[in-house]
C-alpha cells in the first residue's frame, strides 16, 4: 500500500489507546469499526488485545477466533456502519484539525451514563472525516 495514502499506523496507535483505556477495561466500549478508503468495514471485537506489530493486527488477527469460539476478533461486515451503532448516539469525530481543543478526561466528564458515544477516527494520510457522519469534531 502507498504510505502517503494509507495510514495503518495511525489506526494501529488508536486501537491501541482505545483497547488499553480505563473506558473500554470498564466495559463502556461495545464496538470498535475500522472503515477504509475503499469502503471496507472491519469491526473489532472490545475484548481484542492489539498486537504490538501492524502485520499481526492485520495478517494474522483477521483468522483469529476469540476465547470460548465466541466469534472473530476482527471481521469484515457489510455497510452501513449505522446499522450497528446504538440508537440515539452521539457520534464524535476525532482530528488534530478541529478548531474544538478539548482535554478528553474533562470532555468525557460532561457526558451522563446514559449517553451512548461513538467516537470516529480518521486514519488517512490526508483528508479529514466526513462532517456529515459525525455530531461534534474534537481535538484532544
Amino acid at each position: 500500500m502507498d504510505p502517503y495514502k494509507y495510514r495503518p499506523d495511525i489506526v494501529h496507535g488508536a486501537l491501541v489507546h482505545i483497547m488499553y483505556s480505563r473506558i473500554r477495561m470498564a466495559g463502556l466500549v461495545q464496538a470498535v469499526f475500522i472503515r477504509t478508503d475503499e469502503g471496507i468495514l472491519i469491526k473489532v471485537d472490545p475484548r481484542t488485545r492489539i498486537p504490538e506489530s501492524l502485520d499481526e493486527l492485520f495478517c494474522d488477527m483477521l483468522s483469529t477466533k476469540a476465547k470460548g469460539n465466541c466469534g472473530k476478533l476482527l471481521q469484515v461486515v457489510k455497510n452501513p456502519v449505522i446499522q450497528y451503532l446504538p440508537v440515539n448516539c452521539l457520534k464524535i469525530g476525532l482530528s488534530s484539525s478541529s478548531k474544538k481543543v478539548v482535554e478528553p478526561r474533562d470532555y468525557l466528564k460532561t457526558f451522563s451514563n446514559d449517553v451512548n458515544l461513538v467516537f470516529v477516527i480518521g486514519a488517512m494520510a490526508h483528508g479529514k472525516i466526513d462532517n456529515e457522519n459525525i455530531d461534534e469534531l474534537i481535538s484532544g
